[in-house]
């Protein structure tokens, strides 16, 4: 799977730019939210993402940075920037309708590090919620890659190593899906050799 990261001088019409279809449900389930997601590039400022679900009443209880929201209705991209460097991990973004963002960096599920407790400054997420749809969009400034990996420049043909997922374990029915399919017996998200290519064009 692959898809085309796009540069804009300024935040775009979203419906014009390609979607991600968050689409496959390796574990089954008949409850199937549709979600798109989109990635960008703003100039000089560092990778958009927007996220959108078709979802009337996405639970939404946790509110604190960090909390467990992927037991929410929760959107998630799971991104590493780096790839070619020797043991780079992935940053996980993950949040509900109430904007409360979980986001980590590491190279598996295990011994990962709060980007806050790293002294890094996390994404501000914006939602909207409309009566059958809600959605999440935030931006993530290369001052944060730079920090993160020490290296924040892109070219054009560069590959950034990435998932996208829609879940709620503690939903009224618990449902996982994701951009690839993950080959896994149970639900986990945090299986990058899964993880497909987004293309610095």
């Amino acid at each position: 799977m692959e898809y085309i990261v796009k540069y804009f001088d300024k935040i775009p019409d979203w419906e014009k730019v390609e979607p991600i279809k968050v689409t496959t449900f390796s574990w089954g389930g008949d409850y199937r939210p549709y979600v798109e997601a989109r990635v960008i590039v703003l100039s000089n400022k560092g990778f958009m993402v927007r996220m959108d679900c078709e979802e009337a009443n996405p639970k939404a209880v946790y509110t604190q940075m960090n909390s467990a929201v992927c037991k929410d209705s929760c959107l998630e991209a799971f991104i590493n920037f780096k790839p070619n460097l020797e043991n780079s991990g992935y940053i996980n973004f993950e949040t509900n309708v109430k904007g409360a963002l979980h986001s980590a960096y590491g190279q598996d599920r295990h011994n990962r590090q709060f980007l806050t407790d790293m002294g890094i400054n996390a994404p501000i997420v914006f939602n909207t919620k409309d009566e059958d749809k809600w959605s999440c969009e935030y931006l993530i400034p290369f001052t944060l890659i730079r920090e993160v990996y020490g290296d924040d420049n892109f070219k054009k043909g560069d590959v950034i190593k990435a998932n996208f997922y829609k879940c709620g374990d503690e939903t009224e029915v618990p449902h996982y899906a994701s951009w690839t399919k993950i080959d896994t017996e149970n639900p986990d998200y945090h299986r990058p050799e899964f993880f497909g290519d987004l293309i610095i064009g």
